[in-house]
């Protein structure tokens, strides 16, 4: 399922791109309701395509396809890490790299914008509407996206969340993130990248 998770969030990418291009010279109206719809699926879609590919980086390992040949025990405690619902993703990929004496740095790019990501999805997912003056508007992680996606213009003095963020650069920025940190925990975990040969081409 990452592939097709991926795929939707690229598409609904591609579809943001286009409402964008169409209305650039146009006043903020109606046709931000497509960038409504488009933007938060392309978030989404690219944060469980990364929670897929962990997933299933367990069962390759578990099926035989790593590089690294797991003993019972490291099976055991990748089965009970796959079917966990308990610890995010980027945990889990960290504790499959431990179980096999890998210990990553999540100090890399790769692992701050995934995390970023991941807070973003869940802020869309768990929406709670704010008045301008409360704390989400201005929060450490926001001022962290504005530093990586750009910011509508109607909402870039004046910022609220999450319409400042419904731009095609946010849909854009998600999806780079999911395929930069599939490419770098697949060698990490000793699976094969399930986003390699793809056609994730994005404007």
């Amino acid at each position: 399922m990452a592939i097709h998770h991926l795929h939707a969030a690229v598409k609904a990418a591609r579809r943001a791109h286009e409402v964008e291009v169409a209305n650039s010279s146009a006043e903020h109206g109606p046709w931000f309701d497509e960038l409504l719809h488009a933007v938060p699926m392309a978030v989404i879609m690219a944060a469980a395509a990364v929670e897929a590919q962990a997933n299933e980086a367990i069962q390759d390992i578990l099926d035989g396809m790593g590089t690294a040949q797991a003993t019972d025990a490291q099976k055991v405690l990748l089965r009970e890490l796959k079917d966990s619902s308990a610890s995010n993703t980027l945990d889990k990929c960290r504790h499959v790299a431990l179980v096999f004496g890998q210990v990553p740095d999540r100090g890399r790019t790769e692992w701050e914008e995934a995390n970023l990501l991941f807070v973003f999805r869940n802020r869309l997912i768990h929406f709670k509407p704010a008045w301008d003056h409360e704390e989400v508007h201005d929060s450490k992680w926001v001022r962290a996206l504005k530093q990586r996606i750009p910011v509508y213009a109607p909402y870039a003095t004046a910022f609220q969340f999450p319409y400042g963020f419904i731009t095609y650069g946010a849909a854009k920025w998600a999806v780079t993130t999911a395929l930069a940190f599939a490419g770098h925990i697949a060698p990490i975990l000793g699976v094969p990248n399930r986003f390699d040969g793809q056609s994730y081409a994005l404007p």
